[in-house]
């Protein structure tokens, strides 16, 4: 079944690169590390179309980055469901990120905030955040596909008959989302390095090849663990 959902959401994985919320959402990843290396970090991010105000906590930065896709979404007329959930994953990704890299106080202040930012601003810092936003986007994609048929697949003679099997095939659905985009690992590494970390700023264009050819890397494990299945 979740192979069936893999095929059926790869018409919105293929022309994700055109999706401009999508885009946008990949830019902002790379955007706010770099913007918490500034001396004045709320200046940067404004100078990177964020208003997060003047000290500016994580749900601060989460939330200024969700308007932010707002915008975009509004302004290219794009408010498809692939939209929303790029939106979501952002958000998502953001928002736990940022919060694990803090050392753990109830009430960090603005330059810890900052400091646990800027950890993300390399390619092993990016590499995490774009892992951990293709893993949520392509969990949601499919989830999405499946909200459709899973009720018809529920219930005393279907195939799943209890909570249990319902919570096995949602353990097993994570594992291949894992699995699916472990493969992104290097190639996310590697284009930070040369396209981000070596010329400090984030050219739009670059980001849509970066995310085009990370759903293509992806399109095509689905596809091999698709094959080996069969």
């Amino acid at each position: 079944m979740v192979s069936a959902a893999a095929v059926a959401s790869e018409g919105d994985l293929a022309e994700a690169a055109r999706n401009p919320v999508f885009v946008e959402a990949i830019r902002l990843l790379c955007q706010i590390p770099l913007s918490a290396q500034a001396d004045n970090f709320a200046a940067a991010l404004r100078l990177g179309g964020l208003d997060a105000g003047p000290a500016p906590s994580i749900i601060d930065v989460v939330v200024a980055a969700t308007m932010r896709l707002e915008e975009v979404q509004a302004k290219s007329r794009s408010a498809d469901d692939f939209s929303e959930l790029s939106a979501r994953a952002m958000a998502s990704t953001l928002g736990e990120a940022f919060t694990a890299a803090l050392p753990g106080l109830l009430d960090p202040n603005p330059e810890i905030i900052q400091t646990g930012i800027r950890k993300f601003s390399n390619p092993e810092g990016f590499e995490k955040l774009s892992r951990l936003f293709f893993r949520k986007l392509l969990d949601g994609t499919l989830r999405y596909w499946l909200d459709r048929v899973l009720p018809i697949h529920t219930g005393p003679d279907s195939r799943f008959r209890s909570l249990g099997d319902r919570g096995a095939f949602d353990a097993a659905m994570t594992q291949y989302v894992f699995e699916s985009t472990r493969i992104i690992k290097e190639f996310s590494r590697g284009w930070y390095g040369k396209v981000i970390a070596g010329t400090g700023t984030v050219p739009a264009d670059r980001v849509a090849a970066f995310g085009h050819v990370a759903f293509k890397k992806i399109g095509e494990e689905l596809r091999r663990k698709r094959d080996a299945d069969d």
